[in-house]
């Protein structure tokens, strides 16, 4: 195994420092690719299981637009109560 020169990119990722621009660019689009496809596999699982409303906190039960408004509502961390 060849020990390449490693340098840190903007992110905090170890990289080649002989890698050119667009092997980069391509490097990093099929990791963003490879990170959406498995977000979506993990939702259709959450979802093919029912866990979809139990982890949905974007809405509770007693959500009311004026709640959201008035900063109360679950999507602040708090669950709606009356």
């Amino acid at each position: 195994m060849e020990n390449k020169h490693r340098i840190k990119d903007k992110y905090g990722n170890e990289v080649p420092s002989d890698i050119s621009f667009d092997e980069y660019w391509a490097r990093e689009d099929r990791i963003t690719d490879m990170s959406y496809k498995e977000s979506v596999r993990q939702k259709e699982e959450r979802s093919s299981r029912g866990f979809d409303k139990w982890l949905d906190k974007s809405v509770c039960d007693n959500h009311t637009e004026q709640k959201l408004k008035d900063g109360e509502c679950c999507q602040n961390g708090k669950l709606c109560t009356d």
